[in-house]
Parts: C-alpha cells; sequence; structure tokens
C-alpha cells in the first residue's frame, strides 16, 4: 500500500538484541537491556520504500509496550496505529471498553484495516481516525476518555515527547501515558545537564571536554534547543537547585509548563504541614 510493504524479519540464535527499555543506573546514567534467544525468533515488520524498518512487533516493541496495556482501562484513546499491537492487546481486556486510534498517515491506516484489523477478533471495540495527534488532543474534551496511550518512542524524539506532555497537561480526568518515558525523561535530564554546563566559562567546557565529546556540549539538536528554551526563565543560583532541577519529578513539572523554584516549593510544604 503506498509506499510501505509488509515483511518478515528475524534474530539469529544467539544473537543479541536491545530487548527492552533501559534503566537508570547512577547518576542518570542510563544500561541498556540485551538479550538473546537459543533458537531463530521470527517478527513481523513493516517497511519504507527504501527497505528500512519503520514499523515492528519484535521482542523491544513487545516489552516497551507492556506497562501502556496494562494501566488501560475504561474508553482507551491510543496515539499512533504501528502495527496494531497495542490496540489489539489493550482491546482483549475485559476493562477495556473500546478503544480510538489516532493516526495521521492515511497509508499505515489503509495497511492496518485491510491486512491486521479483520483479523482481531475483538475489532468491533477499535475505531481508527485519520488525524494530527496535537490537533487532536488541542480540541479534546477532559474526560471523554479515561486513559491515553502515546504508540510514539518519547526517546527516539524527545521534542514531541515535550510537546505531547505539554499539551496533556491539561487533562485531569484521563490518564495519559507514554511509551519509554523513563527513556524520554533520562534525555531531557541529560540535555538540562549540558544547558547547566553551557553556564560554565569556556575554559570550564574545554576542561571538561577532556572526559566528554564536544559535540555533547555544541548541540544543536532540535531536542536540545526545546529543553533550553524549557529552561530560558530558570534562574541556578547554588548547589541545591542544580539538585532540583535534576530531579525527575521537578524534570515532569518543568515538562508540564510549570516552572516552580525550589524556595517557592519548599515554602508551599512548610505551609501544608502548619495547615
Amino acid at each position: 500500500s503506498g509506499e510501505y510493504r509488509f515483511d518478515i524479519s528475524k534474530y539469529d540464535a544467539y544473537e543479541v538484541f536491545h530487548c527492552d527499555e533501559s534503566v537508570a543506573f547512577y547518576e542518570g546514567l542510563m544500561l541498556p537491556r540485551i538479550g538473546a534467544f537459543d533458537h531463530q525468533v521470527s517478527f513481523p515488520v513493516l517497511l519504507d520504500e527504501e527497505d528500512i524498518i519503520i514499523k515492528s512487533v519484535d521482542p523491544f516493541d513487545i516489552n516497551t509496550t507492556q506497562e501502556g496495556i496494562d494501566r488501560a482501562e475504561g474508553n482507551v484513546l491510543a496515539l499512533g496505529c504501528g502495527l496494531g499491537y497495542f490496540a489489539y492487546m489493550a482491546a482483549i481486556k475485559d476493562n477495556v471498553s473500546h478503544i480510538t486510534v489516532v493516526e495521521e498517515n492515511g497509508d499505515i491506516i489503509n495497511l492496518f484495516e485491510k491486512y491486521i484489523l479483520p483479523q482481531f477478533e475483538m475489532k468491533d471495540k477499535i475505531t481508527v481516525i485519520q488525524s494530527d495527534p496535537y490537533e487532536f488532543l488541542a480540541k479534546l474534551d477532559d474526560g471523554k476518555y479515561d486513559y491515553c496511550y502515546s504508540e510514539f518512542s518519547a526517546d527516539e524524539n524527545v521534542g514531541t515527547y515535550i510537546r505531547l506532555k505539554s499539551i496533556c497537561s491539561k487533562f485531569s480526568k484521563m490518564k495519559v501515558a507514554y511509551k519509554q518515558e523513563s527513556s524520554a525523561l533520562a534525555a531531557v535530564r541529560f540535555y538540562i545537564l549540558m544547558q547547566m554546563i553551557t553556564g560554565y566559562s569556556a575554559s570550564d567546557i574545554r576542561g571538561l571536554s577532556t572526559f566528554l565529546s564536544e559535540d555533547l556540549f555544541y548541540t544543536e539538536s532540535e531536542d536540545y534547543l526545546v529543553v533550553k528554551d524549557m529552561l530560558k526563565d530558570v534562574v541556578i543560583n547554588n548547589r541545591d537547585q542544580i539538585d532540583y532541577y535534576l530531579d525527575t519529578e521537578n524534570i515532569k513539572h518543568l515538562l508540564d509548563g510549570a516552572v516552580v523554584s525550589p524556595t517557592s516549593t519548599q515554602e508551599e510544604e512548610k505551609g501544608g504541614e502548619k495547615s
């Protein structure tokens, strides 16, 4: 259909592959999870016109989607179609009443509805809408859906994750989950650290660059620029504030558009204790 085609890919016996989301280790460092089978394993993929895999249902995709599937309940909204793995697994859950899949690419929708969806035993629980996900969310009334799951791999495009997180901060009745969010938060934390480092003098940066690649400090990637803009109103004067803005929960506050200083937060907590 269009520029895409289905195929089967495989892992040979004892071939090492990235099998799950990386895990936080120390000071924000992420350790990759790798695995291997003792036999050959095949899995479906979708290839573009250059035969590059753009969608798959491989062990990594299955494992990184599982948490989103476990949390799905009620009337579910899925951002992105993929090959329908999340939609299928959510649809077979008794506590899921319906799933609305929002996908922007018409060719992907045609492939899904023609070849994949008819094979689902719970296909009547799934509706596909062609729409830009950002525009769909911007017009969405809070409470129409009970749960939203973003199929976009957050760690592959941190800018997309940040934008979705900002838009979804308006929802209080709908629970929202993001694929590979832990990895995305680790990436944001890294970019925040890099932005802090660029506040030092050029000589300080050159000294650090003996241990780390200079590319880390002078990156002009889209993701880095998004984080840089996010921090434009943040002023850091001491070590405690550095720790504060590198904390995962406070990074989430930043992503929700709430730039809260350590001092004001501490004062609010003290006020709460008095009451």
